[in-house]
């Protein structure tokens, strides 16, 4: 057989439980294990780390179903979407979608999204953060202001923010029934890292719009626009502007980089 036919056979038996019948003729069993025990071996451990993987990256999901349900569900994910990179902190990014088709409750699902979406903020390149003090002669509406990588915006309904604090490590948690039945009732929030530490925060209307602005590239002119419905539009503009440099979610531009 083949090197990649070999592959390829060893990636279905860590896969699937019973393994291929060809293992037992292309797999060198030693003593009393034969190739389909010591494939087994490779299997457990294969699918013990993929599902630790995503305890470690949901941990208030985990919370919330408790470990058998999570672990359940969470083998069920791995058959629907098997690990297709090497970095194996990517391999949940599918799960918070994979979770509104379970019964788990739409609350869970939205704690996921937002797990994921603190995950990939901290995995995010690093850059400079800018000052205000440094920007100031910059600041013209024409000037486009870039984004720390990290940054991402996430909508989130109010009720399900309620859960996010409540997990203790021997408690399982029950999401309140049609938690997120009220659909319009829904948080905006900013996520972005500062050194190692992750912060999130729920932003307005219009700074949530202006943010999409920020992360769409376009001028500060127009990121300005989003304040105009403001009782003082250029003091809301300034305020909220000052706030984006004070907490490291401006990145200088990369002329000013040294």
């Amino acid at each position: 057989m083949k090197l990649a036919a070999l592959e390829e056979l060893f990636w279905r038996s860590v896969r699937f439980d019973p393994a291929p019948p060809e293992v037992q003729a292309e797999f060198v069993g030693r003593g009393s294990i034969d190739a389909f025990a010591r494939m087994g071996i490779y299997r457990a451990m294969y699918w013990y780390r993929l599902v630790q993987a995503l305890f470690d990256t949901f941990p208030r999901v985990a919370t919330l179903l408790g470990e058998k349900t999570f672990t359940e569900v969470s083998c069920r994910y791995i058959h629907a979407h098997p690990s297709e990179d090497p970095i194996l902190e990517r391999f949940g990014r599918h799960f918070a979608e994979f979770l509104r088709g379970e019964e788990v409750g739409a609350a869970v699902a939205d704690i996921a999204e937002l797990e994921w979406t603190r995950l990939v903020s901290f995995l995010s390149e690093d850059a400079r953060p800018w000052s205000l003090a440094a920007a100031a002669a910059d600041l013209r509406d024409a000037v486009r202001l870039r984004p720390v990588p990290s940054l991402r915006l996430v909508s989130v309904p109010s009720a399900t923010l309620a859960l996010w604090d409540r997990r203790g490590a021997d408690e399982t948690l029950t999401p309140p029934r049609g938690l997120c039945a009220v659909a319009l009732d829904v948080q905006v929030l900013c996520v972005w890292r500062r050194g190692f530490a992750v912060h999130q925060v729920a932003v307005q209307s219009d700074e949530a719009i202006a943010l999409g602005h920020l992360l769409r590239g376009e001028s500060f002119g127009v990121l300005c626009e989003a304040f105009a419905s403001a009782a003082e539009p250029e003091k809301r503009a300034a305020s909220v502007v000052a706030k984006w440099f004070g907490d490291e979610r401006i990145a200088t531009p990369e002329e000013h980089v040294n």
